[in-house]
């Protein structure tokens, strides 16, 4: 199958509401910013599918179909990385904007702030 438009993401800490059953708002939540990984091994440890497929339904499958420049490792290009265990596929590095946000050693307490 072509799964070259098929685009899966996330809007980690976007806002989702929450209703009860008569459709009234109770509440908000906000998107883990988690989700993508555990899809990423969810498909590659339960699905059996391969890692390069699953990686390009979150990377640049969407920032292709949404004209973005992101999503794939080039000379000039924009990419945040991400280093993943081998066979946990848990995240290991994490650099963002050029600058580590997440080794074994530490962890990044305030990615957005200048």
């Amino acid at each position: 199958a072509d799964l070259s438009r098929v685009c899966v993401s996330s809007d980690a800490y976007g806002s989702l509401p929450e209703f009860n059953a008569q459709k009234q708002l109770v509440g908000y939540n906000y998107g883990r910013p988690n989700r993508l990984l555990e899809f990423l091994r969810a498909m590659v440890h339960g699905k059996r599918w391969h890692l390069s497929e699953v990686l390009k339904l979150i990377t640049d499958n969407p920032a292709r179909v949404l004209q973005l420049p992101k999503g794939r490792i080039e000379v000039g290009g924009d990419a945040d990385l991400l280093v993943l265990h081998p066979t946990t596929l848990q995240a290991m590095y994490v650099v963002a904007r050029g600058v580590p946000v997440l080794t074994p050693d530490c962890v990044a307490k305030d990615l957005f702030e200048h």
